[in-house]
């Protein structure tokens, strides 16, 4: 039965790509193509929604057959700077990590006084870096979650709202909203319009997407937060991850957490530049021999004074093209110490990135999308 579901799924996208195989760039294909893609979207989420098993209710209270999940190929996001061991670092389980459900107390930062050049630019209408949206928060949040998505990852986005993005209360204490850049993809371009309009969290930037631009991302995403949001803490994340919400807001409300001066997450130590491989750079591009410290960019937290006064420092500090190690570029220059918590859950290694293991306490976990967050979500939200 689920081999033949399966089927069922795969074979409206497999005739979608057939098509635009052969009519590529016609204007007649491109209606046709939404058509199918309507369609197709249609039929999975009344498959995901009653035959899976797995129905959550949306905080957003969208849930009809417009929404455009598996819409075009989800494709995977690129895996981040930590996919490969630092200095210092760990197994895919945290040996710190308790077994009890008793909250970990964040270790005590520095909690430097943070004295920005210049607040001004909050009282000009014109945008610092390349963001377009403008978006107003409609209330104070303890936690505002941004998350880092590719313009095709319609699924990853549709799941992450139907999970641990979603705070059903009635005075929410967390929000998500979803990070996007351009797509040079009429057809996606579409549905993310159409997308938007049904949820109403997409922040976008004037840039087109590349992996090496997620530091404009990071830019767009903290001049957003503090120029329309008003909020305690910031988790900037990526799309294929679990986050364990409620567990993380509780943590960040423990008297012993620093509520000013706060970087945390997955520590780098005292990380050596690459000259080769993946994350190569050159010696133009950066002369060091190793980077500030800095909390892995799958998920990370800040204070809002921090995300506040970093903004000011875009002008000083240029992009980086690794985005993690711009953020400790950006620390650095603050004086804010980033601090190592065992609840962020980082496989270090190649052959961890495809298993699913449940780590108790975890606050956030890289890498989890599909089935894996599914099943991660059930798991935490019952223990």
């Amino acid at each position: 039965m689920r081999h033949r579901r399966q089927h069922y799924l795969l074979f409206p996208l497999n005739w979608l790509r057939l098509l635009r195989r052969r009519q590529q760039g016609s204007m007649k294909f491109r209606i046709i193509q939404l058509s199918l893609v309507t369609a197709t979207a249609v039929a999975l989420i009344m498959l995901i929604t009653h035959l899976s098993g797995f129905h959550m209710k949306s905080s957003y209270h969208h849930e009809t057959p417009s929404q455009l999940i598996k819409a075009l190929n989800p494709g995977s996001t690129s895996r981040r700077f930590d996919s490969k061991p630092s200095s210092g670092s760990g197994s895919v389980f945290p040996s710190g990590v308790a077994t009890t459900g008793r909250l970990s107390p964040i270790p005590s930062s520095a909690q430097p006084n943070i004295l920005p050049d210049s607040k001004s630019w909050k009282t000009t209408p014109q945008h610092k870096t390349t963001l377009i949206t403008k978006t107003v928060c409609a209330r104070y949040y303890s936690l505002l979650i941004l998350v880092s998505s590719a313009p095709a990852n319609f699924e990853r986005r549709y799941l992450i709202r139907q999970t641990w993005g979603a705070d059903n209360n009635i005075v929410p204490r967390w929000k998500t909203f979803f990070l996007l850049g351009q797509t040079r993809d009429p057809a996606q371009s579409d549905l993310l319009k159409i997308e938007n309009s049904i949820y109403g969290d997409m922040i976008r930037a004037d840039y087109y997407e590349h992996y090496w631009n997620q530091t404009l991302k990071i830019q767009m995403a903290f001049e957003w937060a503090v120029r329309y949001c008003n909020f305690s803490y910031l988790l900037k994340a990526d799309d294929d991850v679990f986050v364990n919400s409620k567990r993380l807001l509780d943590v960040l409300q423990l008297k012993t957490t620093p509520k000013k001066g706060l970087y945390m997450g997955k520590l780098h130590h005292n990380p050596g530049v690459q000259r080769d491989g993946k994350w190569r750079v050159s010696y133009e591009e950066y002369s060091g021999t190793h980077y500030p410290d800095f909390c892995s960019g799958a998920g990370f937290v800040m204070s809002y004074d921090v995300v506040e006064s970093v903004v000011p420092l875009f002008d000083v500090i240029k992009p980086y093209k690794l985005d993690d190690v711009y953020v400790g570029m950006l620390a650095e220059r603050l004086g804010v110490r980033a601090l190592d918590h065992t609840g962020f859950v980082m496989p270090v290694n190649e052959v961890d990135y495809d298993k699913c293991n449940f780590v108790p306490n975890t606050l956030i976990q890289h890498r989890a999308i599909g089935e894996c967050l599914i099943r991660l979500f059930k798991i935490h939200n019952n223990s």
